[in-house]
């Protein structure tokens, strides 16, 4: 989510722009923190970070899109749900835009419609992330999944396409997609990295990224270990060193940050299939997750996209 969003947002590939995973290796920090709660990954607490006057926008490389549309004139704004409004994600891939806050999809498509009738902003950007909730706690494709993705276009139907005043709709466009997709992972698929002393101990910090796509760093005497690991995973997971990562174009295309770089690590660590290679960040954490996302299945990767105009 935080790598999909931050391109969307900026027009640039991972490698470009730095934010690689729902987790990161912050090196001026010393620590991995979770860019969506805006803390260490073992804290229980929201924006730690933020309390501690770490300014999100310096994570993020490059312009956003709404900085760029402001640097001509053009004003913008986004719609995010309540929660969201001030966090570090949201300051850091939102900055230059008018943040505008929702609770639920119904009053987030009503906002929607006053907004572009209001024709105060050009570019108007709506995150809705129940069907990615439903998903993760459900699975992919399930009933309760499409139940809310049928609620939502009814929503959309009702309350923006019928009742969106026409002379403004002639003057409109749209532009529909999402930023991931997800695959459903049973938990026989779920590997629990801190089960695996070998693994655990030859790796110099605890992994970041997410558990279909993370990234590690070994000790210096801990690499043929490593590797002989993951040798006995073979079709579960696949260890990939990080500099044929970067030659295949997985972080994109174009000059790599040299602070991507630095977070990488020496390794990707891709689950294959339907797996999951799951590292617990605090004792006790409960993994009850259903969907996941972030590797390199189809269902991961591709998502629809629906170009229009009203009328």
């Amino acid at each position: 989510t935080t790598t999909a969003l931050a391109s969307a947002n900026t027009g640039l590939f991972p490698e470009q722009h730095c934010i690689i995973g729902h987790t990161m290796y912050l090196k001026k920090l010393g620590v991995i923190a979770s860019l969506i709660s805006f803390s260490p990954v073992a804290e229980l607490h929201k924006g730690t970070l933020l309390a501690s006057g770490i300014e999100p926008r310096e994570l993020i490389n490059g312009s956003t899109i709404y900085e760029e549309l402001s640097d001509d004139g053009i004003e913008s704004a986004v719609l995010t749900k309540n929660a969201y409004r001030s966090s570090g994600l949201t300051r850091m891939i939102h900055a230059g835009a008018e943040i505008i806050a929702y609770n639920v999809a119904s009053d987030m498509i009503v906002q929607l419609r006053k907004i572009i009738e209001a024709q105060k902003h050009r570019f108007i950007f709506a995150y809705w992330d129940a069907m990615d909730i439903a998903a993760h706690t459900y699975g992919a494709g399930k009933d309760e999944v499409l139940a809310e993705v049928r609620s939502f276009f009814y929503v959309l139907q009702t309350e923006l396409f019928k009742m969106l005043n026409r002379k403004t709709a002639k003057k409109t466009s749209y532009f529909m997609t999402g930023d991931h997709g997800h695959i459903t992972v049973k938990s026989s698929r779920r590997i629990i990295a801190n089960d695996y002393p070998e693994f655990v101990k030859n790796i110099q910090i605890m992994p970041a990224g997410d558990s279909r796509a993370s990234f590690i760093k070994t000790t210096e005497d801990g690499d043929a270990r490593i590797r002989k690991f993951f040798a006995g995973l073979k079709g579960k997971v696949d260890l990939i060193p990080t500099d044929k990562a970067v030659q295949e174009g997985l972080f994109g295309m174009g000059k790599m940050s040299r602070d991507v770089r630095e977070v990488l690590g020496d390794y990707l660590v891709l689950s294959e299939q339907d797996y999951a290679f799951i590292y617990k960040y605090r004792k006790g954490e409960e993994m009850d997750l259903i969907g996941y996302h972030g590797g390199l299945h189809q269902d991961e990767m591709l998502v629809p996209m629906i170009f229009g105009h009203f009328s």
